[in-house]
């Protein structure tokens, strides 16, 4: 019988010593976590950098307007170009309705 309870003495030693230890790595873990949260929250946002990349979409996009543009303006022009003998042969035929009917 004092066998059985020295083992079950022995057993619940080693039970808290892992009881122990496991605290031990816990509080380890979270003083590593609290120090790099710490660290993290204390490094400053690289708000440069930021503005630099905004700045270059910007310039990107305003350089593609410009191409849109330049492009549509040329479009218009060709449509004007292509237009005006049709106009030309749309009002003839309006003023002879015109002029017929009265």
């Amino acid at each position: 019988m004092a066998n059985i309870s020295s083992e079950i003495e022995s057993i619940e030693n080693q039970a808290a010593k892992l009881l122990e230890d496991a605290r031990m790595k816990a509080r380890q873990i979270l003083a590593t976590a609290a120090s790099e949260s710490d660290r993290i929250l204390a490094e400053e946002i690289p708000l440069n950098e930021v503005k630099v990349q905004c700045e270059q979409t910007l310039e990107r996009a305003r350089a593609e307007a410009k191409e849109e543009l330049t492009t549509a303006r040329e479009k218009g022009a060709l449509l004007k170009i292509a237009a005006e003998p049709k106009i030309e042969g749309i009002v003839k035929k309006i003023i002879k309705i015109v002029t017929e009917e009265y």
